[in-house]
């Protein structure tokens, strides 16, 4: 499959399809990749928001997938994206190989529900399963631009630690104070503050989280279906409350 031309007549709530080029690709953990793409026609998105990303073969067979925004809205004229690896999948072994120069077509921003920017009220607690992350790097990055305003955690679960996506700059945010964060790693002994060994269960994350229970916290969780669910029931059974969460799921 090569990136061919733009595509002709397609509007949809996104806007028009529109050309990217990659300016910049750079490993963020063992499995993903973060490409950034300087975007024909840029406008701002909210943090929380996807694109649609498509290639087109040279017998004209069309392959689109929608991948979450991992920058921030302040970075004007460019969209950074975590793509991780599926070996055998359609889209994603084509992008991650991408070199610097070339492009593709992308229709957006979409997506209304998963959102979040400084101006909503509470502070912010995050819950990522794995590739999960990306999106909530969008809020963790806006927040930063703003001075760090909110009260922000994230609880961030991944198999072995070097599947961590962005885990050096999000080790940054937790040195500088910005972030509360806890990594739980399911397939690797791992020792330290900071780090658990298994899931993220109930007695974790109210461990974790217990102190936001009179915050009135939004809470935005992203993973693999199995892992939302999970990760919503405890936090309901916790004390959380549901009108105040929003869950992204994949898989």
């Amino acid at each position: 499959m090569v990136i061919l031309g733009r595509s002709k007549g397609s509007v949809a709530k996104g806007g028009e399809w529109k050309v990217a080029e990659l300016v910049q690709r750079r490993t963020v953990a063992s499995d993903v990749m973060s490409l950034t793409f300087s975007v024909e026609g840029w406008r701002p998105h909210i943090p929380g928001q996807h694109y649609e990303i498509a290639l087109t073969a040279l017998d004209g067979y069309r392959a689109v997938r929608n991948y979450s925004v991992a920058s921030e809205p302040e970075k004007v004229g460019f969209l950074e994206f975590g793509v991780q690896l599926v070996p055998d999948g359609e889209v994603s072994p084509y992008l991650y190989e991408m070199e610097v120069g070339e492009k593709v077509e992308m229709r957006g921003p979409l997506g209304g529900y998963f959102n979040w920017d400084v101006s909503v009220p509470g502070s912010l607690i995050l819950v990522g399963g794995g590739s999960g992350v990306i999106p909530l790097m969008s809020m963790i990055r806006h927040n930063g631009r703003h001075g760090n305003v909110k009260k922000v955690a994230l609880a961030l679960s991944a198999k072995t630690v070097d599947r961590i996506p962005y885990k050096i700059e999000l080790d940054d945010y937790k040195v500088n104070g910005s972030l509360r964060l806890l990594y739980a790693v399911t397939q690797q002994e791992v020792e330290g503050e900071g780090y658990h060994k298994g899931r993220l269960d109930m007695f974790v994350l109210k461990d974790f989280l217990g102190n936001f229970l009179e915050e009135m916290p939004m809470i935005h969780i992203c993973g693999p279906n199995a892992f939302v669910e999970s990760v919503s029931d405890d936090l309901l059974a916790i004390g959380f409350n549901s009108h105040s969460m929003k869950t992204e799921r994949f898989g």
